[in-house]
């Protein structure tokens, strides 16, 4: 990802700081949040923050498009005799990826 598509999806600057020999940008769109540190020319680190988020009236098919986006990559676990495990059908996407 890069500053001009975080732009393009209506985020605005919101500050720019130096840290040592760092550099950062945060650009913020209603309660997202994305970060890009810089060490020189080079992209060290792009991140993501989501505000918290209280009270806010949600649909199932919202909370569904939530849950697949924010969990994305994080496999499903299902708990057998007290541990968690990963279900066979999630080991079997990814190894397909």
């Amino acid at each position: 990802m890069t500053e001009n598509q975080v732009l393009e999806l209506g985020f605005g600057i919101d500050m720019e700081y130096a840290h040592d020999q760092f550099v950062t940008r945060r650009y913020i769109k209603d309660m997202l949040s994305v970060e890009f540190t810089y060490e020189g020319e080079d992209l060290l680190t792009c991140e993501v923050t989501i505000q918290e988020v209280n009270s806010h009236p949600v649909s199932f098919i919202e909370l569904k498009l939530l849950d697949e986006i924010i969990n994305m990559g994080k496999p499903n676990l299902e708990r057998k005799k007290g541990y968690l495990r990963v279900k066979k059908s999630t080991l079997k996407y990814y190894k397909s990826l």
